[in-house]
């Protein structure tokens, strides 16, 4: 929620200015600009890594930023899961000034429900809610997975029921 504040005192009028302060990750409006857009990143211990798609080793992955991520493991809040994410307690970077306030807090149950992709969930996932206000829509259509939408009718709590 914080990274939502930020951006939205800023972004109107949306002009030059705003652009560059958006593409800029040493700013808190660049940081909460990153963590809208591609989610909450987690670096992983050690010498472990993840594949893209394209196969790609990548030392991060991408959280459970939904779930307050202290006292977690890894493999708990890795997102999609993921079969090389070790065992381990996650290690929460040290506050920084341009890291918004409550990154690995957790979105409350009583935050208004958020509609998420850009994470290429595996193909033969079924749609379902991530928590019950929180919903990806990212089943990787592109590579035979469910192309989905969710039709949202002013509910709270998001359900399966709701999924097209």
């Amino acid at each position: 929620m914080d990274a939502v504040n930020t951006l939205e005192a800023l972004l109107l009028p949306f002009d030059d200015d705003v652009i560059r302060l958006l593409v800029d990750e040493t700013t808190q409006v660049g940081r909460a600009a990153e963590v809208l857009t591609n989610g909450v990143r987690l670096t992983l211990p050690g010498d472990l890594f993840v594949l893209t798609h394209r196969g790609v080793p990548l030392n991060w992955m991408r959280s459970k930023w939904w779930i307050p991520s202290a006292g977690k493991f890894y493999d708990d809040l890795a997102f999609p899961d993921l079969d090389v994410v070790p065992r381990e307690l996650v290690v929460l970077p040290k506050a920084i000034p341009t890291t918004p306030i409550g990154l690995y807090d957790g979105y409350p149950p009583s935050a208004p429900p958020v509609f998420f992709g850009h994470y290429s969930l595996p193909p033969q996932t079924d749609p379902r809610p991530q928590s019950p206000n929180a919903v990806c829509v990212d089943y990787s259509a592109w590579k035979g997975g469910h192309l989905v939408a969710y039709r949202w009718n002013g509910e709270q709590e998001l359900t399966n029921a709701n999924f097209t």
